[in-house]
């Protein structure tokens, strides 16, 4: 991965709040040329206009976002939208682009073959539908970067679980592939002592993510999250924070979401320093 990247971003934005904190640091990071953010899994108009608000308030309001399809990829049923971070912080209108997120994908990466990094941080609906469009979807790609998956056992990791169909075809394809699986990634921890050094700056953004992690912590019962997109994310412009392995790996037969040993060769976030990652993200945002 280039130092300079750049980047489209593929949220599911408004479930889990660290996809927020995602979009905020894609949108300040000085590495980061976000070129596009396309959103996926259920209503995804309604987090298209909360991506608005938040890109928005991070000074990216010239930044396009396109909504991918509201169906799953594997069963082509409708998704629900359940929004524990963003409900109440969506906005009832915002101008949004009338290309979906598919075509754009596959339109903008074929135009320009391995120029664009795409980052998916939520299910990969959105990703399978492009490289099943177009067959040098995935090689046309400088670098796929993927939040999902687990090493170990455990429960099932959520975004490849959604939509198991959409992992396997991202998994069995050609890109140039880096995993952050949730065995690492959730080492970087944000907890309620957060809320008050991001409420201390008068800025809308940080004030619209305390908001947003308040909203989520309450929702799932619990005074803290971790911060699996950012980490990820991260690893984009800097393995500061975290140690990049080399894997041959492939989907469970049994296990939704967990990688096993297997065919596919690609990266994976390994050890994560945590602590200084989140000291990175808080001075960035704020």
């Amino acid at each position: 991965m280039s130092d300079s990247v750049s980047l489209i971003l593929d949220t599911d934005i408004g479930d889990d709040v660290d996809d927020a904190f995602a979009l905020a640091q894609a949108a300040l990071h000085p590495s980061i040329d976000l070129v596009a953010i396309t959103t996926c899994w259920g209503d995804t108009a309604a987090r298209a206009r909360l991506a608005r608000r938040v890109l928005d308030a991070a000074g990216g309001d010239r930044v396009p976002i396109h909504p991918g399809p509201d169906t799953s990829f594997g069963t082509d049923d409708t998704v629900a939208t359940e929004m524990t971070s963003g409900q109440g912080h969506i906005p009832s209108e915002a101008a949004l682009p009338t290309q979906d997120a598919v075509d754009y994908l596959v339109e903008t990466v074929l135009s320009a073959p391995g120029e664009f990094t795409l980052c998916a941080v939520g299910p990969l609906t959105n990703v399978a539908h492009a490289i099943r469009r177009d067959g040098g979807f995935a090689s046309a790609l400088a670098g796929l970067v993927v939040m999902g998956g687990r090493l170990a056992g455990g429960e099932d990791e959520y975004n490849f679980r959604c939509d198991l169909a959409a992992a396997e075809v991202v998994l069995q394809s050609d890109a140039n592939l880096r995993i952050g699986p949730i065995d690492s990634t959730r080492g970087a921890v944000i907890d309620r002592s957060h809320l008050a050094r991001l409420t201390s700056d008068d800025a809308e953004l940080p004030r619209l993510l305390a908001a947003m992690l308040d909203q989520y912590l309450d929702g799932v019962g619990r005074d803290w999250t971790s911060m699996y997109d950012p980490v990820t994310l991260s690893s984009v412009y800097s393995t500061e924070f975290c140690r990049i392995e080399s894997r041959d790996l492939g989907l469970a037969a049994r296990g939704k979401g967990r990688l096993e040993p297997g065919l596919r060769h690609t990266e994976v976030i390994g050890e994560v320093n945590g602590p200084a990652f989140i000291e990175h993200l808080m001075a960035l945002i704020n």
